[in-house]
């Protein structure tokens, strides 16, 4: 055998084959050996040198880190072990989950052993060879004896894992073609495969050139059937050419070997210009998540009106190292694109497509050069005819679906949010007649301009307790707008009143109450909202009251994350919070008339804040029969009222609220439960429309009163 093979079998003084051990270098003559240590270092000079790249665009982005994505670094650590290597993001989705995680940990575990060949071979060998000369050569090494046998046959496995995994991903990719994934990035999957399906062949390859001699005898390798796979390969070999093709198998190991070995420092080399990056970004954004109490977009960052240059975000230059980051983050899936419901609804709008708009955008400022990004200069991308367009950013409802599906942790919503301030403050492009109902929050306090003196005309009839400076009161009730002013809404208040009364509960409503103009932050319109929050703070800051109740879910999502922003720390629950702790306290009960009740989650109250049994159990103390739609809780789908779409009708082939109430139809409910005065709205608009006027849509609160009713 030359040097190259006497690598294949270690053999001692007396001819006898030393093992189990790892033949490193096996077949592979000191040129090639050299190319790979060059090849190598070259590797990973330009990986080093891209993701330096990478770094200098996000460094490039405006504003110190936020203050929801800082905080207890136990918290991002488990965040980061929880969503970058148990994957519980990836599989939320079974089917694409699987696959994926096949090749996460398969692709983790061969690197682990590339790592640990590489200190066998080039760490301890060495060291051990010089401290006690050629003696210590396999005394140092690390894979040897029994754990060589397992990485061996574990390391198979995992190369058996990446590479079904590959190929489902291509028949999925290719063959079934959903198009969400359409525009993906391609390089992964072919070279993974290629790197695979070639290290197999080199495996196999050696142990057959090993195995068979030059004398054409069956030499014995006792271990080489933990090589499992590897070692099916060379007995396939064996069964079909038998001794025969020995000199051509040495030639074909060296030349796969070259190619495996240059596929994969190509890989690595290539791992920050490709969509491989997502491997280090996603684990920087999953750090960087926001809290896990709310999801991103339930406390809006707060604009500095005076002292910024642009309000919002217009251009690449306007974009915080946070969003530079999450947007070079986007792998393409399109998860986004599947729960959209402006998407679904025939919108302009693809959440999908905004961000690879930026991430794009961000590469092209990367190709430009080293000195090319300095965060002053940027591509205007937001407004019509540009890359971003205005009818497609203010056809989002701020469900945060996209953002509670996105395994890359992109807070979609807030850049859209950012996107639509930049139109507002600095171009004046409010979209539709909702520019009416902005200019009747601030000079009437209410979307339709309505008298502040007619606010508490809903109650007319009722005892209505009216908060009083100096006097302490359980619960301080915010009625909302739509309450106040909506006929069909005012039920609800009513109803919020009659339980509070029958459960005792010491309650006041305040006369001063104005808009919150929540519906005027999510379009954009940051001017208004602050100068709202700072007088509604002021008024509520005149009374003593333990708790706010609100039966809003905009309400309830704006003080108790957004006012505390602006100095007003306020407890506020949710008025299904509030009944239920009723309920569970023995203060209320009801009797049911078994009506079937089908429960549509309000998107502010259920994924912005996490509260989805509090109106379950309402509706089941109530005594009703309750069921969920197909699309329920996290996964529910939005009536299509959120992020300003209340007050402006946008062009769709088919509107959000008509999508959702065929949904719970299919349910066959004699009522529609909600907990938010936007979805009994859109509900009931739809109900009309669809003929479905025999379905009732009813707030929880309704429910609960009409079943008060009758246990009395």
């Amino acid at each position: 055998m030359s040097d190259a093979l006497d690598r294949c079998r270690i053999l001692d003084g007396a001819g006898n084959l030393i093992g189990p051990v790892r033949p490193t270098f096996c077949n592979v003559p000191p040129w090639a050996e050299a190319m790979l240590y060059v090849f190598s270092v070259l590797a990973i000079g330009i990986f080093a040198y891209g993701i330096w790249r990478h770094w200098r665009v996000w460094l490039a982005g405006q504003g110190a880190v936020p203050e929801r994505n800082t905080g207890h670094s136990s918290a991002r650590l488990r965040n980061l072990l929880r969503y970058g290597l148990a994957q519980r993001k990836t599989v939320e989705r079974r089917y694409p989950g699987v696959f994926h995680n096949g090749i996460f940990y398969g692709f983790g575990l061969l690197f682990i052993g590339t790592v640990l060949a590489t200190v066998d071979w080039d760490i301890t060998r060495l060291t051990a060879t010089r401290l006690l000369g050629a003696e210590g050569m396999l005394a140092g090494r690390i894979l040897t004896g029994g754990f060589y046998l397992g990485y061996e046959a574990l390391l198979d496995l995992a190369g058996l894992l990446v590479t079904i995994g590959l190929l489902v991903a291509i028949w999925r990719r290719y063959i079934q073609e959903p198009h969400h994934v359409k525009g993906a990035w391609d390089f992964v999957l072919w070279s993974l495969l290629f790197i695979n399906v070639s290290g197999f062949l080199v495996e196999g390859l050696r142990l057959y050139i090993t195995t068979v001699s030059s004398e054409q005898q069956v030499l014995p390798l006792a271990w080489r059937q933990w090589s499992w796979v590897g070692n099916g390969m060379a007995e396939l070999i064996m069964r079909q050419a038998g001794f025969t093709l020995r000199p051509a198998a040495e030639q074909a190991h060296l030349w796969l070997w070259l190619a495996h070995s240059v596929g994969s420092l190509l890989f690595i080399a290539a791992i920050p210009y490709t969509n491989a990056v997502h491997m280090f970004t996603i684990s920087a954004n999953a750090w960087f998540k926001s809290g896990e109490a709310i999801i991103p977009g339930a406390a809006l960052q707060a604009i500095d009106l005076e002292n910024a240059e642009v309000w919002g975000v217009g251009s690449t230059a306007h974009l915080s190292w946070k969003q530079r980051l999450s947007a070079d983050s986007c792998v393409r899936c399109g998860r986004c694109e599947t729960v959209c419901p402006a998407y679904m609804s025939g919108t302009p709008l693809n959440p999908k497509q905004i961000i690879v708009t930026l991430s794009e955008q961000l590469r092209l400022e990367a190709d430009a050069g080293p000195f090319a990004v300095d965060g002053t200069s940027g591509q205007i991308i937001v407004g019509d005819g540009l890359l971003v367009g205005g009818d497609a950013l203010f056809a989002c409802t701020t469900c945060a679906a996209c953002v509670q599906v996105c395994p890359a942790f992109i807070e979609i919503v807030d850049d859209i949010v950012d996107m639509r301030r930049y139109l507002t403050l600095n171009e004046g492009a409010l979209p539709g007649t909702s520019s009416t109902s902005l200019k009747n929050m601030g000079s009437a306090g209410n979307p339709w301009g309505y008298a502040q003196e007619d606010r508490l005309n809903w109650a007319d009839g009722l005892d209505l307790p009216v908060a009083e400076p100096g006097k302490h009161y359980e619960v301080l009730y915010w009625v909302g707008c739509s309450a106040s002013y909506d006929a069909r809404n005012q039920k609800i208040a009513r109803s919020m009143v009659k339980l509070m009364q029958a459960a005792g509960v010491d309650f006041a409503v305040m006369r001063e109450e104005s808009c919150t103009c929540e519906s005027a932050r999510r379009l954009g319109e940051e001017y208004l909202y602050q100068t709202a929050t700072e007088l509604n703070i002021a008024s509520m800051q005149q009374y003593d009251f333990d708790r706010v109740v609100c039966h809003c879910p905009h309400c309830f999502n704006t003080i108790a994350n957004e006012y505390p922003q602006f100095g007003g720390d306020f407890e506020a629950i949710h008025h299904s919070q509030l009944i239920a702790e009723l309920v569970a306290a023995g203060r209320l009960s009801a009797e049911g008339e078994g009506q079937r009740v089908v429960f549509h989650d309000s998107c502010y109250l259920g994924r912005y804040n996490g509260e989805y049994e509090a109106p379950r159990e309402v509706l089941k103390a109530a005594g009703v029969d309750l069921v969920d739609p197909v699309r329920s809780r996290e996964s529910g789908l939005c009536c299509g009222g959120g992020g300003g779409k209340m007050w402006f009708e946008g062009a769709s082939e088919r509107d959000v609220n008509l999508i959702r109430m065929e949904e719970l139809l299919e349910s066959k409910p004699d009522t529609v439960g909600v907990a938010c005065p936007f979805c009994l709205t859109m509900m009931d608009d739809a109900a009309k429309s669809l003929g479905a006027e025999g379905v009732k849509v009813l707030d929880i609160s309704e429910v609960m009163a009409a079943g008060l009713d009758r246990s009395m």
